[in-house]
Order: structure tokens, then C-alpha cells, then sequence
């Protein structure tokens, strides 16, 4: 195993510790995603080479101005096979971000996505002496059963962390699982609960809005705060020694759905009826969820994002757009 490519304390910068030729470069998947798109960003705030894998046909609306900075490199991973990318750079450090939640694809797709394609990753990295991979896991998984919803999105992903700890058993190469709370922010998926509860409520501001009845409770992290979690894990791995490491991404908060949408409605001063009670549980309904002290403890992080403070950042910059239109 090779040593530290980093080493730094609490309060040194990922920038500043670049200047001493520590990480150069940074692989990421997933960038033109919601996650990946706003790490992108605060990568490139770092000054640190990104190597960007995407699919020539991804819709790149979110990072179109990233992708023209001269630290992003561009590979269309259907064009340009994996051995080539990992020939024709050093790469440091892997974050895999791309995911596949399956609701319309075939599932040999979401096999491909979310369980091969990270493994050959890990393959090309030990090959090429990749220093660490950090992986994007989901809250779902924190149950020893599955939760019905996204069912076959559960099972690769709890599948591929069999397979990171395999990988990291043989000590070739360190890996980070970091566990995503729900994780909210602008740009995200219209398809996700709290994308579409502003979108409608706050944005559209129609008349009536069905919800289940809102007991849920999670641990809903702003974007920002995210990112900082992975730039935080990128210090821990390079002055911490292990080969298998989890943290729990979230802010030790819970709050129900129901106090989430209902600071939507008053920060946006919208009329729209929140019809709770409307929409039935899932089956196997996860009602409460967290993350834990020891993620945050381990990574030194203390302040985060309010939901109150986090809606009305991403409504200044909607209601911005919808002025620039």
C-alpha cells in the first residue's frame, strides 16, 4: 500500500494542501447528476483536476459551465473504454456519484450502474495504483430489510458494499461508503419528494398538494453541507489508516415531512392546500431516520444548513432564474 497523498489537519483546505503536490487529480462519476453536478463544483473551488466519465447523450444543463474549465477533463464513457482513461492520467482518488434508481430501466441496467461498473472501477484502480474510492450509499440500506420502494435499487447497492468491503479486505486500495440522509437542494430530480414539493407548492403554487399524512421523520441535509461531508472524508482517508471506512452523511436533526413541506408553504408565502393524509405509506414505510454523532465527531463537523435557511436559498435562486427568463 502506498502512503498518504495528504496529509492535513482540521482546518487546512484541500487548495492549500494541493500546493504541496498532494491530490492532483479526482475521477467522478455521476457528475451531470444532482449530487455529482454541485461536487463538481466544489471540487473545482479546490483547484483540483476532476476527470469527468459521462455518457455522450447525459443531459449536461447543470455543469455546462463547468465542463468548460481547464482543470475538467471529458470522457464519454460509451466511446472511450475504461483501461484508456486509467492509461492516460494518474488518478488519485475515485468518487462515484453515478447511480441508477431503476424505475424505468431494465434491470441488467441498473446491475450495470450501480454493481459492475463500480467494481471495474475498483479493478482499474488497484491495477493503476489509485490511492481511494469513495462510494455513494443511500439511507435505504441502513435496515436489515429492504424498503419495497426502489427494491431492486436497494439490492445493488447493499450488493456493491459486499463487494467494497471484499475490495478493501485485500488491502490494495482504501474505501469510503458515505450513507446518504435525504439530501436536498436546487436543480435536483423533479421526480424526488422535495424537488417536487417546491416545484409545486412554492414555484406553480397550485391549489392543492396530496401528501401521505407527514409522520416520516428524516435528516434532511442541504447540498452544501454534503459536499463538505466528502471533502471532509477526502482529509479523513489521507491522514486516517484504514481500508474500510462508513460515514453517515446527514446532520443529526430529524424533522417530519409534514414540518418540511409546511416551511416550504411559509417561505414562499404560497396559498396552496397541503392535503395531508391524501396519499397512503409505502409498504415497509421507513418512519425515521438519522444519521449518527460518530460520522460527524470523526470528520469534525458542527454547523449545518438549517431547513428553513436551506428552502429559502434554493427559492432566492428559482425565482431568480424564473427573472432571468
Amino acid at each position: 500500500m502506498k502512503k498518504n497523498i495528504l496529509i492535513s489537519s482540521d482546518t487546512q483546505s484541500l487548495q492549500s494542501s494541493n500546493r504541496q503536490n498532494c491530490i492532483k487529480t479526482i475521477l467522478l462519476t455521476g457528475a451531470t447528476g444532482f449530487l455529482g453536478s454541485h461536487l463538481l463544483k466544489t471540487l473545482l473551488k479546490e483547484k483540483i483536476k476532476i476527470i469527468v466519465i459521462k455518457r455522450s447523450y447525459s443531459n449536461i444543463f447543470r455543469i455546462s459551465n463547468e465542463l468548460k474549465n481547464k482543470l475538467v477533463k471529458i470522457y464519454n464513457i460509451d466511446s472511450v473504454d475504461l483501461k484508456t482513461i486509467f492509461e492516460k492520467n494518474k488518478i488519485d482518488i475515485i468518487i462515484h456519484c453515478a447511480t441508477d434508481y431503476g424505475r424505468t430501466s431494465f434491470k441488467s441496467d441498473l446491475l450495470e450502474t450501480n454493481l459492475i461498473f463500480p467494481i471495474k472501477l475498483i479493478e482499474f484502480a488497484i491495477q493503476y495504483k489509485v490511492y481511494a474510492f469513495i462510494n455513494t450509499d443511500t439511507y435505504y440500506n441502513k435496515r436489515k430489510s429492504n424498503y419495497s420502494y426502489l427494491q431492486e435499487y436497494c439490492l445493488s447497492k447493499n450488493n456493491l458494499k459486499v463487494w467494497l468491503k471484499y475490495f478493501a479486505n485485500l488491502q490494495e486500495i482504501k474505501i469510503i461508503n458515505m450513507v446518504l440522509e435525504h439530501i436536498y437542494g436546487p436543480n435536483d430530480n423533479i421526480n424526488k419528494f422535495t424537488e417536487k414539493a417546491i416545484t409545486e407548492i412554492a414555484i406553480k403554487k397550485v391549489n392543492k398538494f396530496d401528501l401521505t399524512k407527514g409522520e416520516q421523520k428524516r435528516d434532511f441535509i442541504y447540498i452544501d453541507d454534503v459536499c463538505n461531508f466528502y471533502i471532509s472524508a477526502i482529509k479523513y482517508l489521507c491522514s486516517h489508516s484504514f481500508f474500510f471506512k462508513e460515514f453517515n452523511v446527514g446532520t443529526c436533526k430529524k424533522i417530519t415531512v409534514h414540518d418540511f413541506v409546511n416551511v416550504i408553504k411559509q417561505k414562499s408565502n404560497s396559498k396552496t392546500i397541503l392535503n395531508f393524509g391524501a396519499i397512503p405509506y409505502r409498504m415497509n414505510e421507513i418512519m425515521s431516520s438519522c444519521a449518527n454523532k460518530r460520522s460527524l465527531e470523526e470528520l469534525n463537523l458542527k454547523k449545518f444548513i438549517t431547513v428553513e435557511t436551506g428552502i429559502s436559498k434554493i427559492l432566492q435562486e428559482y425565482y431568480k432564474e424564473n427573472e432571468n427568463i
